[in-house]
């Protein structure tokens, strides 16, 4: 009887200690997993600010457009969207050109 009481305690504490190591597993998984999102927010929010302060980006509002040409059919949208467009092909060509001096400056070996 001795013996069987002692073999159902082996056996009580081997199950606790697999409980023990599954609870401890699983709260290791849940650290690591909050640790890595918090990281990935983190580096998210960076880039977010980074994006924000460094780009450089051109935002124009609708503007007033005198009444000619509002009969014409430009409104203030479609003035601003050629607004827009031109100064975009301006800095497209600027760019161009400055791609082009750097090349014409580099000595060629």
């Amino acid at each position: 009887m001795a013996r069987m009481q002692s073999v159902g305690n082996w056996w009580r504490w081997k199950a606790k200690h697999h409980i023990d190591v599954v609870v401890r597993w699983w709260w290791g998984a849940t650290k690591f997993g909050m640790n890595l999102i918090g990281v990935a927010t983190f580096f998210f929010i960076v880039s977010l600010f980074y994006k924000t302060l460094f780009d450089t980006s051109i935002a124009i509002e609708p503007i007033s457009v005198p009444k000619p040409l509002q009969e014409s059919g430009y409104s203030p949208d479609v003035a601003s969207k050629h607004l827009r467009d031109a100064l975009m092909l301006s800095i497209e060509r600027a760019s161009k050109a400055q791609r082009l001096q750097k090349r014409v400056r580099e000595p060629d070996c």
